[in-house]
């Protein structure tokens, strides 16, 4: 196991447990900052790309978010 890897396990296993107000990821180098290189902390398992975390685009209200994302198919 390379050292990177025991480091994100020792890292995972201390987070395991404890509760955040927001998913926690972890991340190793790749040659794509985007590849398969995440991990989430309270749902460890392969690597994900980044694009399959979770995400919360916040309120969808355009008074207190105003650059809050909008899928153009769901206009």
């Amino acid at each position: 196991m390379p050292v990177q890897d025991a480091e994100l396990t020792h890292l995972l296993d201390a987070l395991t447990g404890i509760p955040t107000a927001m998913p926690v990821a972890t991340g190793l180098h790749h040659e794509h900052p985007a590849g398969p290189a995440w991990t989430l902390a309270a749902d460890p398992g392969p690597p994900r790309w980044l694009h399959e975390l979770h995400s919360d685009h916040g309120p969808d209200n355009t008074a207190t978010n105003p650059h809050r994302y909008t899928d153009p198919d769901d206009a």
